[in-house]
């Protein structure tokens, strides 16, 4: 008889042991495999945890043995139901203490958390085993920080050693990575002091190491043609040899909506920020810029390179805004701000939201069916099915530590098991909570008296006065913050500059 051929499969364990695998029918007959493994000419023992099954015919073998034997992290994300395995060179340094190496990293949801699966090394120090804290700071593709995660451990040598740690927030679309050592053996490791570049023509700064002083010229060059400008930093030391470490590049965002997608797949540029019309954009050569056959000159090159990574999440694209500018943003803004505040969030007698009394959370019987809201709201609260759609249309509108601030943990994440939370879902449909009264809201803005009170880096204050059933009541100061490419409430309606002492 002849033998039925055997193939062999990967899968991952842990799905493979919690969910079925349907093909023809609801269910598949797996058979327990005898195997022995041989990875990279070293004999390894699959402990109880794992199983190798045979169905049909194919063996499968479990995903995350395999891969954690040859040296790869691995992970899966539920929500996007992926495996991901990484097995690359580790690549990411601090540049203040470049002996570390972390890469391979794998990010993955784990609630309201982001879980990060890496690899850390250390070159030079033989089979001892190290002590090491150091920070994973995440940023968008605006250098703004959007998470961090701590590494932590006590066992990293030279082979690299698998860390797993978590942060807050969702940041795995993140754009750049940075590391920080903090401390290495019980040795605090400081990170270098800096200067500031200040492009005033197209207002924005940069952090460069200090130790950059002297040593390097920036080069301003504007293609005649396409009106397409750049800011070249290069090393003086090496400058017959191009010496160009990196350059800042300034779009217009119809020239990068056509065209920065190709840029990105065939150089090395990544977008860093944004400001009006303009898109901001850091590039690397990819050519040599130094002289290789001098030890000296290709040291120091080398040194000021490594710090572009920390250079690039630096970058502030100073915002100068008029005063007739302001207003019109505020005149976006505050009327979704006040359909959030005095609508959203001050509670279901306050009209906003239509409810079915007759429709609740069993055991929970204050909480009831939301089924729409009342009118025509400012703000994008038309499809409420969720607290999830809740956040989307505040964070339309509030920059989200401000949302945390003053929505998320007052009504949101507090139980009082009477008024709060506000709202819940309940079998994919959402519910508000009938004991919460609300406050009453009287508030007029002044438009006309608007003007702006100082403007820093992507933030502006600007003050305005306002009303009290139709009374003076004081001058209010608000916060905008410019963000992801549009500007967002960075403070609530309550921060008063002075208030008239005839109503206080």
């Amino acid at each position: 008889m002849k033998p039925k051929p055997f193939v062999l499969g990967l899968c991952f364990g842990i799905v493979i042991a919690c969910s079925s695998i349907a093909f023809a029918s609801d269910s598949i007959q797996a058979l327990l495999f005898p195997a022995r493994f041989e990875i990279n000419e070293s004999n390894i023992s699959l402990n109880e945890d794992y199983k190798v099954l045979n169905v049909d015919g194919h063996a499968y073998v479990p995903v995350r043995f395999v891969a954690e034997h040859l040296g790869a992290t691995i992970d899966y994300d539920q929500e996007q139901q992926k495996i991901y395995i990484k097995n690359r060179k580790l690549d990411l340094s601090d540049p203040d203490y470049n002996e570390i190496y972390v890469g391979n990293l794998i990010l993955t949801k784990d609630g309201s958390s982001t879980k990060v699966t890496g690899q850390l090394k250390i070159e030079g120090v033989g089979s001892t085993k190290n002590t090491v804290e150091a920070t994973l700071a995440f940023y968008n593709d605006n250098s703004e920080k959007i998470g961090e995660v701590e590494i932590n451990g006590n066992d990293f040598g030279v082979d690299a050693q698998t860390f797993v740690s978590e942060g807050l927030g969702d940041f795995r679309a993140f754009s750049t990575v940075n590391l920080h050592v903090g401390h290495i053996n019980g040795h605090n490791v400081s990170a270098a002091p800096s200067i500031i570049y200040e492009n005033k023509k197209n207002n924005f700064t940069l952090n460069l190491p200090k130790s950059w002083e002297g040593k390097y010229d920036a080069v301003e060059a504007t293609d005649e043609a396409s009106k397409f400008e750049s800011i070249s930093f290069i090393d003086i030391a090496n400058k017959e040899y191009g010496g160009v470490v990196f350059s800042i590049g300034i779009w217009s965002k119809e020239d990068w909506s056509q065209k920065g997608q190709t840029a990105m797949e065939v150089g090395h540029i990544s977008k860093i920020g944004e400001r009006g019309d303009k898109v901001f954009t850091i590039s690397t050569p990819g050519d040599v810029q130094y002289d290789p056959h001098n030890e000296k000159l290709t040291a120091e090159y080398t040194s000021m390179l490594h710090y572009v990574n920390t250079i690039k999440t630096s970058f502030h694209a100073n915002v100068s805004l008029t005063d007739k500018e302001a207003k019109d943003i505020l005149n976006q803004l505050l009327p979704k701000a006040v359909a959030i505040t005095a609508g959203l969030f001050n509670g279901p007698w306050s009209g906003f939201t239509k409810t079915d009394a007759t429709k609740t959370i069993p055991g929970e019987e204050q909480f009831v069916l939301v089924t729409g809201v009342n009118g025509k709201p400012e703000v994008g609260t038309d499809n409420l099915k969720s607290v999830a759609d809740i956040k989307k249309a505040i964070e339309d509108v509030f920059t989200k530590d401000t949302a945390q601030q003053l929505f998320y943990s007052r009504y949101l994440e507090t139980e009082d098991s009477i008024s709060l939370p506000l709202y819940k879902d309940y079998e994919g449909q959402l519910y508000v909570n009938t004991n919460n009264s609300g406050h009453g809201w009287a508030t007029q803005f002044l438009m006309d008296t608007a003007k702006i009170k100082s403007q820093k880096n992507n933030i502006v204050e600007i003050t305005l006065d306002t009303t009290v059933l139709d009374d003076p009541y004081g001058t209010l100061v608000i916060k905008l913050q410019y963000a992801n490419g549009h500007w967002l409430m960075a403070s609530g309606l309550d921060d008063y500059e002075s208030i008239e002492s005839s109503t206080a």
